[in-house]
């Protein structure tokens, strides 16, 4: 009986007791949770990854169309009331209108903002020295040509008559009912082109017209990194957690940000103006001087803010529009004007934001926006920093 009741005892402790099976479970839910925590912090570092080789990819393509207008020849033709003006010219006054007609060329075939193809060349006001009269006379320069303006708006407007949302017979104006300056933030608002996402949007335009490397830019980028997440039909970049990327043309706001922390920062004389003809070393009530300016592309990052300021003004969802060729975004001096790449502010009814043409925070500026104490733009993954 002894050996009988030691045996069905032994057979009784061959199974698992309950707290060896809890405890079991809870090493197996340990590892699995380290697993899970080791896969996602893998995905979301090759998602950053990602992130990071679109941006480089989008910046190298920009930057062979930024780089082009460095050596960029501009007619600087002058015109009296229509007719060829051929009287003699300062060779200052002469570069800055070369200058004024290579921003507003870089305005209209690297656009960031809709209302950059919403206004055709500009005119540009100059002195020229009359033989005839022996004095000097103020003369215009002859607008340049300017055929992607057509390309981009044409691309629009088929856009919308390809969706039946336009006639067949509708003009660039025809996408915006209420206007250009009166754009609704969202798709909710209206269904044709809308102010979200427009950067990322004008990128998707540019890299549209461009070649690169012998092949279209936009084949660079395979069919999931495209899509319209505003339901606006104008198509985006969009990085690996599904936000569009954007970018600023002329970021003034960032790099006069990144100077302002790290004194040792030379950003150095701007590249397209080596004569220093700008209005702006004229104009003695313009704090800041021209300073060597490079575009900025933008993932959001995981967490899909930005908190940089593409817009313009203190309020990122501000309905104010930088409009660069409008006589407040240019900077003047004896009645001659300029596009102005380094203003700062649009919102002028707010005291903070007289501080005009200072370049501190604006476009381009990263910070705090929204005020809620958090910056959200620490994440941000930018192409100064590859």
């Amino acid at each position: 009986m002894l050996v009988r009741s030691q045996i069905t005892a032994e057979r009784q402790r061959r199974g698992f007791t309950i707290v060896e099976l809890l405890v079991a479970m809870a090493l197996i839910g340990v590892m699995a949770s380290m697993v899970g925590m080791a896969l996602s912090s893998a995905q979301g570092d090759a998602r950053r990854a990602r992130a990071k080789l679109q941006v480089a990819k989008i910046r190298e393509i920009l930057l062979h169309r930024w780089d082009d207008y460095m050596v960029m020849q501009m007619p600087v033709n002058l015109l009296d009331s229509g007719v060829p003006f051929r009287g003699r010219q300062r060779a200052s006054e002469r570069a800055r209108i070369r200058l004024a007609l290579l921003r507003d060329r870089m305005r209209i075939e690297m656009p960031d903002r809709i209302t950059d193809l919403a206004n055709p060349a500009q005119s540009w006001p100059t002195q020229a020295f009359d033989t005839g009269t022996a004095s000097w006379k103020t003369v215009t320069a002859d607008t340049l040509s300017a055929p992607l303006l057509d390309i981009y708006r044409e691309r629009v407007v088929q856009t919308y008559v390809a969706l039946g949302k336009l006639p067949a017979s509708a003009t660039y104006a025809d996408v915006f009912p209420g206007g250009v300056d009166s754009l609704p933030p969202s798709s909710s608002d209206n269904d044709l082109w809308t102010r979200e996402h427009q950067s990322a949007e004008c990128l998707y335009l540019i890299l549209s017209a461009m070649n690169f490397a012998g092949r279209p830019a936009l084949d660079a980028f395979r069919p999931s990194e495209i899509a319209d997440t505003d339901g606006d039909s104008m198509p985006e970049i969009v990085d690996p957690w599904g936000t569009p990327i954007a970018w600023a043309r002329w970021p003034a706001g960032y790099w006069f940000e990144i100077s302002a922390i790290d004194a040792r920062t030379d950003l150095g004389p701007d590249g397209f103006d080596l004569l220093n003809a700008s209005v702006r070393y004229k104009d003695t009530a313009v704090a800041t001087k021209p300073f060597n300016l490079q575009p900025l592309v933008v993932s959001a990052g995981p967490d899909g803010e930005f908190e940089t300021r593409f817009i313009n003004g203190l309020d990122p969802d501000s309905q104010i529009e930088i409009n660069y060729v409008g006589a407040s975004f240019r900077v003047t001096l004896s009645g001659f004007t300029e596009i102005d790449p380094y203003y700062a502010y649009t919102d002028t009814t707010t005291a903070a934001n007289l501080k005009t043409k200072s370049g501190q925070g604006g476009v381009g500026y990263m910070g705090d926006l929204d005020g809620d104490g958090y910056d959200a733009s620490v994440d941000n993954l930018t192409s100064s920093e590859l």
